[in-house]
């Protein structure tokens, strides 16, 4: 039986009972385990967060996202990469990217709002070697006006076409901010594999085989 993980549910507002709402819904629609997401200012807050709702008996990690567009954010990342977390990173251009692949964060992140890309198969020969992943925020692409995100899809897609040449996972979590964003499991399947052009083998697995073997990997659960 697969064992479904949202590796991103954002923790942007929400207090305790909040959360355990989100991730009663989530149980309910069938994920296995939920990362709690924040950038890294937030990391205390949602760090005792997740402790309680483990102590509960909630299957929940907490999920750092750090934004890399300057040198001085990766002086940020050397601290969090010693932290028990799923750290994902988010470069805006491809100069970052080339650099955030030699870092040894769980996932690279794919943002959709921006005009070039920002993978390409240096990025990918080098995070084939971190044994790394590309991550996609679903909800981000469902936001978009029909303009963005048809120009966002002709990248992400020839990126995801890139990552899968040289054997990279690719992940894919709702991004979700709020209970209504949250998405079934099938659901995320079936979209990952319309918009982003990957088979429903490889859409099925970015749900559940690729992020649950990075979170016991790393023993986040």
């Amino acid at each position: 039986m697969r064992k479904y993980v949202d590796l991103k549910v954002w923790c942007l507002k929400s207090n305790n009972e909040g959360l355990k709402n989100i991730v009663r819904l989530g149980n309910e629609m069938g994920f296995w385990a939920i990362g709690l997401a924040c950038h890294p200012d937030g990391l205390d807050r949602v760090q005792k967060m997740t402790n309680a709702l483990i102590s509960e008996g909630h299957r929940v990690f907490t999920s750092i996202e750090v934004k890399l567009q300057t040198p001085q954010s990766i002086k940020t990342l050397s601290k969090l990469l010693k932290k028990k977390i799923f750290l994902s990173i988010t470069p805006l251009t491809l100069e970052m990217a080339r650099k955030a692949v030699k870092l040894g964060a769980s996932s690279i992140v794919l943002p959709v709002d921006r005009k070039k890309l920002i993978f390409d198969s240096v990025c990918a020969k080098e995070l084939a070697k971190q044994e790394g992943a590309i991550e996609i925020h679903l909800v981000d692409l469902l936001r978009s006006d029909r303009r963005k995100l048809l120009r966002a899809l002709k990248m992400i897609r020839l990126e995801v076409k890139i990552a899968r040449k040289y054997g990279i996972p690719v992940i894919v979590s709702s991004g979700a901010t709020k209970t209504i964003e949250l998405l079934d499991p099938i659901v995320m399947a079936s979209l990952a594999e319309t918009l982003l052009g990957i088979p429903r083998e490889a859409a099925l697995n970015s749900i559940s085989d690729y992020p649950y073997s990075i979170i016991k990997k790393e023993g986040l659960i």
